[in-house]
């Protein structure tokens, strides 16, 4: 694998909570912090700009992420995303990341 960026790490935790629960959208403020991506055995610090991720897999892969606005205990608005079709996928370096995390046995 190349490169581990913010937005394959925000697709990550997304992929990961998909899996766990197909209902359950995580807040934007999950994506900020020490991530580790069992599959590949690597670590990742999604730094503040994460949120911003999420946003932009939502945007450029139509029909990927499903998104619904959020009012917080202390009255603040925020999205929470989760994952609708992983058939969706346009981006060709997050298909095969997705592949790559999917796959039996991976290779680094």
């Amino acid at each position: 694998m190349r490169k581990l960026t913010q937005k394959k790490t925000a697709f990550y935790l997304l992929w990961v909570a998909h899996k766990e629960n197909p209902e359950q959208f995580l807040p934007a403020w999950k994506f900020v912090g020490e991530v580790h991506i069992k599959e590949i055995d690597a670590w990742f610090f999604m730094s503040y700009k994460g949120p911003t991720n999420g946003l932009s897999i939502y945007q450029e892969n139509e029909g990927l992420v499903e998104r619904r606005m959020t009012i917080g205990k202390t009255g603040a608005r925020y999205f929470e995303y989760r994952i609708a079709d992983l058939g969706a996928i346009k981006e060709p370096e997050l298909k095969a990341f997705y592949e790559l995390i999917t796959q039996e046995t991976v290779v680094i």
